[in-house]
C-alpha cells in the first residue's frame, strides 16, 4: 500500500509546483509528489441518482450533473458521478531545508452504474446521438446549466429504444440466454426462432453488465476535479486510437469488447440448443 499511498510531504518547492499547475493541474500532479498515488476508486452504485442526491444532502462538493446516457428504463452502458477533489494539506520542501504549508487537490470520490453491454450497432447509436446532444448543448455556447444539459439529452436519446424487447429484437444490446424453468424436460418443436423461444417461456435472456471503460465520461469526471470550470459545451475531439503501440506497452493483446461480449452471447446460445437439442447454428442465426 505504500506504493500507492499518499505522502505528506511533496518532491518539488511550491514555485515549482504552482508553475506546473499552471501549464496543468495533472502534470502537478504527477511530477510533484513522491509516489503514484491512487487518485479515487470507484464503486458501483444500483442508483446513481439516489446517489447524487444523498451526496448533496450530506454536504458534498459534486459534480453540477451525471455523466454517460440519461436516465432510462433499460440502463446501457455507464453512468458516473463524483464528489470533488478535497483540498488537502501538503508540505513543499525549499532548498534551505525548510518546509513551506500549502495545499493540494487530487483525490475524489467516483461512482459509477452500470447498465447493458451495447454491441457495435448500438454503440453507434449511441454515439450518433450523443454527438447530436452535445452539438444542440453547444449552442449557444455556456446558456445551458445542468438541468437543461440534461433535458436536451434525453429529448434526443428517446431515438434509442428502451425496453429490453425492442433493445434485443434490433440486436443493440448482448443478452445471457438461458433455459426457462422446467423447460429442458420439454419437447421443443422444430424450426422455432429465438424469439419464439422467448415468447414461449422455453428460453430467457438476461442482458450483460458494460464492464469497461467510457472515455467521454471519464473525460468529464476528471474535467471537473482540476479546478477549473469545465465548457458546459462538452466538446469532443477526434479520437486517435494507438491500439499497436498500447499493446507493445503492455508486452500482450488487448482484448476486443465487443468479441468478448459477442463470444458470451453465443457460448450461452450454444449452451441452451445442446440442453433443449436444437440446432446450434439455427438459433444462433434466428
Amino acid at each position: 500500500m505504500k506504493t500507492f499511498g499518499w505522502r505528506p510531504v511533496a518532491a518539488a518547492s511550491k514555485q515549482v509546483y504552482e508553475e506546473l499547475k499552471e501549464v496543468h493541474p495533472i502534470l502537478a500532479d504527477i511530477a510533484c509528489f513522491q509516489s503514484a498515488h491512487i487518485n479515487h476508486l470507484t464503486p458501483r452504485t444500483l442508483d446513481i441518482q439516489a446517489s447524487q442526491r444523498r451526496m448533496k444532502e450530506d454536504g458534498l462538493a459534486v459534480k453540477e450533473r451525471i455523466e454517460g446516457p440519461p436516465l432510462r428504463n433499460c440502463p446501457i452502458l455507464l453512468r458516473q458521478t463524483s464528489f470533488l477533489a478535497l483540498e488537502e494539506p501538503i508540505s513543499f520542501p525549499e532548498r534551505c531545508g525548510a518546509l513551506t504549508e500549502g495545499s493540494h487537490k487530487a483525490r475524489f470520490g467516483e461512482i459509477e452504474e452500470r447498465g447493458a453491454a451495447v454491441t457495435s450497432k448500438g454503440r453507434e447509436l449511441y454515439e450518433r446521438l450523443m454527438a447530436e446532444a452535445m452539438e444542440k448543448i453547444s449552442l449557444p455556447r455556456d446558456t445551458h446549466d445542468a438541468g437543461e444539459q440534461d433535458r436536451i439529452l434525453s429529448q434526443v436519446f428517446a431515438q434509442y429504444p428502451d425496453t429490453w424487447e425492442a433493445l434485443r429484437k434490433e440486436r443493440l444490446v448482448y443478452f445471457m440466454y438461458r433455459c426457462g424453468k422446467g423447460s429442458e424436460v420439454q419437447r421443443v418443436p422444430p424450426g422455432l426462432s429465438r424469439e419464439d423461444l422467448l415468447a414461449r417461456g422455453v428460453l430467457e435472456a438476461v442482458p450483460i453488465t458494460y464492464e469497461d471503460f467510457l472515455p467521454l465520461s471519464a473525460a468529464g469526471i476528471f474535467q471537473s476535479n482540476l479546478g477549473k470550470r469545465r465548457d458546459s459545451s462538452m466538446d469532443v475531439h477526434a479520437a486517435f486510437f494507438d491500439k499497436l503501440g498500447l499493446e507493445k506497452a503492455l508486452g500482450c493483446a488487448v482484448k476486443d469488447l465487443d468479441q468478448v461480449y459477442a463470444e458470451g452471447q453465443e457460448a450461452s446460445l450454444r449452451s441452451c440448443s445442446r440442453a433443449l437439442g436444437i440446432d446450434e447454428e439455427f438459433l444462433l442465426s434466428s
